[in-house]
């Protein structure tokens, strides 16, 4: 499954909060959004064909019923299927592009440690 950079922002914001949200929620919770508000039910729409979204449920919003979504894929689970076709010798220059995009981060560190320590362990 592939995501355009519209929809990865939708769907960043649902993994982050970790709580079914409307159309209106997910726009106040985009703070870096590059899509403009009237284009935020097209691109719900293109999740939910995707199957990475799933509706949720109903809510009434002001005098509206407003439609509630959920993740149908998990940010792991996403990841996983969207790197599974690079080789292994790409993974360096993979892990080495994503690190240049991150800012220093003491605690994002003690993560990626943990998750080498756990993979060395597997391979054992």
């Amino acid at each position: 499954m592939e995501l355009t950079k519209n929809e990865l922002q939708i769907m960043t914001v649902l993994w982050h909060v970790g709580k079914p949200l409307t159309g209106a929620e997910i726009r106040q919770q985009s703070a870096e959004k590059t899509w403009k508000d009237g284009s935020i039910h097209i691109i719900l729409n293109k999740l939910l064909e995707k199957g990475a979204l799933a509706e949720h449920g109903f809510i009434k919003d002001g005098k509206t019923i407003a439609r509630t979504f959920v993740p149908a894929i998990s940010r792991k689970d996403y990841y996983e299927t969207h790197f599974a076709g690079y080789a292994p010798e790409d993974i360096p220059d993979v892990f080495s592009a994503l690190l240049h995009t991150a800012e220093d981060d003491a605690e994002l560190a003690g993560k990626l440690k943990d998750i080498i320590r756990a993979w060395e362990h597997k391979e054992t």
